[in-house]
């Protein structure tokens, strides 16, 4: 499954992980990213421009570790990330 990243469905009744091909995952991602700048459509007028694509990156990364771990992905906390307050 190299080519494939993680969707964050179960895929058979064993458990296992549902993997979206690569070119659907980066489908999926830019639509969820595209959401997030609608939601962050009004910090834009407050002069905030220049951190809204930089905090959109960090909550899809967020999203994606949430989706993980809520499916049994046991992926560990980056501790120097949460020190920052990043």
């Amino acid at each position: 499954m190299a080519d494939t990243i993680h969707s964050g469905m179960d895929s058979d009744k064993s458990g296992g992980i549902h993997w979206l091909p690569d070119k659907e995952y980066r489908k999926a991602i830019g639509q969820f990213s595209l959401q997030m700048n609608a939601v962050f459509e009004p910090f834009m007028c407050y002069g905030l421009q220049a951190f809204v694509p930089g905090a959109i990156k960090e909550i899809v990364r967020l999203a994606e570790d949430f989706s993980l771990r809520t499916r049994g992905v046991d992926k560990p906390i980056d501790i120097e990330r949460v020190r920052k307050g990043v």
